[in-house]
């Protein structure tokens, strides 16, 4: 790297630039040469305390804590009622207003943890605030009352018990649990101090005082193994869950390849989604069969990674992890798949069916140009979603199946010879029968049965078993839209339909190109604006058009320049 900043670039640059470049350069391996054996071990490792807790750690924690104010709410109700009834003649102004106060406080702040999402530091934050409070208001009703009592030293302080389950609901840092067990601590001692002279009673003698402190600090000392121990826990989870620079969040969705996760990169301030790929639901043999596999998976990526067209999900990575389960990183989307779409709202009027099989078709023309087949195109596969100040724009997802049919690389497929790959309900009859191979126009066949899908709400046969589908698009031959549907549709996209859907593959449009342009005829998309688009979004999709808030990168990594600094 030093040669690469001091040598080609420093002739344009400014010589302090240039300098300050090379000491950037250079601090590396300095700092790597002054450090001792354990130290660069450590430093190879990273602070332990930059290792976050996953988010569905710090969401169970927060249900905890919320549950467990919910429970200290509905005994602080019982106890103000009993209070108020069978045990008025022991009501006294100090119980009722601690029983009152807790109450409100424990539905207050379980009602803010439950309204919206937390980061892990607010909920600690927010607990022991809630501790510290509660540790005071009991201690000061049990020291209130401790002059009825006579033998203190059997009495069991609901202080101490709090002090040490409070690790357990809200997993943390060692060190910021202790401070909060510790203050927890110190507040039972200020409720002892307040509240003896209040009361006007003197302060009792060295030994009692000390049997009636002390046990909060040991309470405090030992709430630490268990907060160690969920913390550790919580972290070898998250260590778990890394690939590569991606941290996983959030689970999406699972399906039999496997699974699609919410992630964050550790410097960049941009979600993605990752796609597991479960190589046992492939049925790989020996440790050949999987390398092969692997080499296949990674030729594949670098193909969809070479992708240009904006309707293509973009593949920002991929790798195998240490456990060996392959993964694609990809842009995070934000809308509706057309699937859903139809689900929820109905068939689409045919201006907008026209204006999203063009998108598709986009997509696909660029892969059939670089010699990929989709061979899974299917509602829940393109997706509806908003760019910039675009709607309606359309994403083509999962060319995990997809087939490389370029001259010499025949053998680059993640599945195998004879297999039959894709969805039923969209495969070609190519495919169905496995008579022939994949091409570009199976492709199109399967966007057809999108097309039908959006316009008629209804597959293009709906029959109860897969076999029985798969039969179906082999033998024969689909009923036109305009009969299945309940609204018009205009001649043109009709029969464009059924074309798609011809058996032979001859018979169908030549390309995704030929497709676009028959759509562009039609001039139906047109009657799809970009204002009608917009309002449709604001009435039903409006969360979707929000504007992309600015994403601070979570400090569990260091940035760049920290990184630096601290060499």
């Amino acid at each position: 790297m030093s040669p690469a900043v001091t040598g080609p670039f420093s002739p344009g640059l400014d010589p302090t630039v240039a300098a300050t470049l090379s000491q950037l350069a250079q601090a590396p391996a300095r700092a790597e040469r002054r450090m001792c054996p354990a130290h660069r071990d450590r430093e190879e490792r990273g602070p332990r305390s930059s290792v976050p807790l996953p988010s569905d750690v710090v969401e169970g924690a927060s249900q905890r804590l919320s549950y467990a104010m919910l429970v200290v709410a509905a005994v602080d109700l019982v106890y103000v009622l009993l209070y108020l009834t069978v045990w008025s003649e022991y009501a006294d102004g100090v119980g009722g207003i601690v029983g009152g106060g807790s109450l409100i406080l424990s539905l207050g702040a379980a009602w803010g943890l439950r309204r919206c999402p937390h980061s892990q530091r607010e909920i600690l934050i927010a607990g022991a605030l809630y501790e510290l409070c509660l540790t005071f208001g009991y201690s000061l009703v049990e020291f209130w009352h401790l002059p009825q009592f006579t033998n203190v030293s059997n009495l069991i302080s609901w202080t101490c018990v709090l002090i040490v389950i409070f690790p357990v609901l809200v997993p943390g840092p060692t060190r910021q649990i202790a401070i909060a067990s510790f203050s927890a601590a110190a507040a039972n001692t200020l409720a002892f101090m307040v509240a003896f002279p209040l009361r006007g009673e003197p302060i009792p003698p060295f030994d009692t005082t000390a049997s009636l402190l002390i046990p909060a600090y040991l309470a405090a000392a030992l709430s630490l193994l268990p907060a160690r121990v969920f913390h550790r826990l919580g972290q070898k989870v998250s260590q778990a869950r890394q690939l590569g620079s991606y941290q996983l969040v959030e689970r999406l969705g699972a399906g039999g390849m496997g699974e699609v996760w919410r992630a964050e990169h550790e410097l960049l301030a941009r979600p993605a989604a990752v796609k597991l790929i479960r190589t046992d639901s492939m049925d790989v043999g020996d440790a050949g069969a999987r390398a092969r596999l692997i080499e296949r998976f990674e030729r594949e990526a670098q193909a969809t990674a070479a992708l240009e067209s904006p309707h293509t999900v973009e593949l920002y990575d991929f790798g195998v992890s240490d456990e060996g389960v392959l993964y694609y990183v990809m842009e995070l989307l934000r809308g509706i798949d057309l699937e859903s779409l139809v689900h929820r709202f109905g068939p689409q009027p045919p201006e907008r069916v026209a204006h999203i099989l063009i998108q598709a078709c986009q997509s696909l023309e660029d892969a059939h140009q670089r010699g990929l087949v989709h061979r899974d195109v299917k509602p829940a596969n393109l997706f509806l979603t908003s760019r910039a100040q675009e709607v309606d724009f359309v994403k083509v997802l999962d060319f995990g199946l997809v087939k490389v049919t370029a001259p010499g690389d025949s053998d680059v497929k993640l599945s195998r010879v004879g297999e039959i790959h894709g969805t039923p309900a969209y495969m070609a009859p190519e495919e169905a029968t496995g008579d022939g191979e994949a091409e570009p126009r199976s492709d199109l066949y399967s966007l057809g049965c999108v097309g039908y899908w959006l316009l008629t709400g209804k597959l293009v046969f709906d029959e109860p078993s897969s076999m029985k589908m798969t039969i179906a698009h082999a033998t024969r031959d689909a009923i036109a839209p305009s009969r299945v549907a309940d609204q018009e549709i205009p001649p043109a996209l009709d029969q464009l339909i059924l074309r798609c859907l011809a058996k032979a593959p001859g018979e169908r449009p030549a390309s995704a190109a030929a497709m676009m342009a028959e759509l562009g005829a039609t001039g139906l998309a047109a009657g799809w604006s970009p204002e009608q688009a917009r309002r449709w979004w604001r009435e039903n999709l409006a969360d979707h058009l929000q504007l992309r808030r600015a994403r601070t990168v979570v400090p569990r990594a260091q940035s760049l320049s920290a990184r630096i600094a601290a060499r």
